[in-house]
């Protein structure tokens, strides 16, 4: 995972939201070190790894509504 000041600092912080924060940085960091992967590509993985987080998320709360969870 990568070092994230704001998310040490915030314990509290859901998974989902921390996976989110390393996501961005991983972008911040290809964009500063200005490395070359194809723009398609590159979309392609992120929306991946977002769909990817609101399945799980959507998968979550339905359980939670089956089995009466929050």
């Amino acid at each position: 995972m990568v070092d994230d000041p704001i998310t040490e600092q915030d314990p509290e912080l859901s998974e989902t939201a921390r996976e989110i924060r390393e996501l961005l940085q991983i972008s911040a960091d290809a964009a500063q070190r200005r490395a070359r992967l194809p723009q398609p590509l590159f979309w392609s993985l992120f929306h991946s790894r977002i769909n990817d987080i609101k399945r799980r998320k959507r998968a979550q709360r339905l359980l939670g509504d089956i089995f009466g969870g929050e």
